[in-house]
């Protein structure tokens, strides 16, 4: 907290004004970079008009870069625990907000017909899972930063399971 009165250039107390903990002052500063990221998610799936199964793999893709060039989550991953931490953050609201907003990004754009059953935040929490999967663990088979390598994994793992009548149906059970 000293550290970021210092940085605001104001007293500590003020910053207390506003945040009680130092997990709040986390959690709000997520929040506004989980708001960020999706205006982002956003404008790129935009720009690309196309509106089908191929948004799913270019929003992953787009992800996984998005969040290994920004400067925040790389200080947090220097820390192993760090983005587990950052998720859990505000008892899991910054992971659900994640989850949700992904969710409704791309459950709103999934005109292939095959899709439109699946649960928006199935899709956002295999996001989730799968991007921290990519920046928490070392490489072995797949190289992470090899676009066209990740795009055909998410579409044959991930967008081809969701096509299936059992995921879609289990994931409206489990809701």
């Amino acid at each position: 907290m000293d550290d970021v009165a210092r940085a605001a250039g104001c007293a500590r107390q003020s910053i207390y004004k506003h945040f009680a903990t130092k997990d709040e002052l986390l959690t709000a500063l997520f929040a506004r970079e989980v708001e960020r990221y999706l205006l982002a998610l956003e404008h790129m799936l935009a720009e690309r008009g196309r509106h089908d199964a191929s948004d799913l793999e270019e929003a992953f893709v787009y992800t996984l870069g998005y969040l290994r060039g920004h400067s925040l989550v790389g200080r947090i991953l220097a820390d192993p625990q760090g983005m587990l931490s950052v998720l859990a953050l505000g008892d899991g609201s910054v992971l659900e907000a994640v989850t949700r907003g992904i969710g409704r990004v791309l459950g709103a754009l999934a005109d292939d017909r095959a899709l439109r059953a699946v649960d928006g935040v199935l899709v956002g929490e295999i996001f989730v899972r799968l991007i921290a999967s990519f920046l928490l663990l070392p490489r072995l088979a797949l190289d992470p930063e090899d676009d066209e390598a990740v795009r055909a994994l998410f579409r044959e793992c991930v967008v081809e399971g969701l096509r299936s009548p059992r995921v879609r149906g289990s994931a409206k059970r489990n809701a």
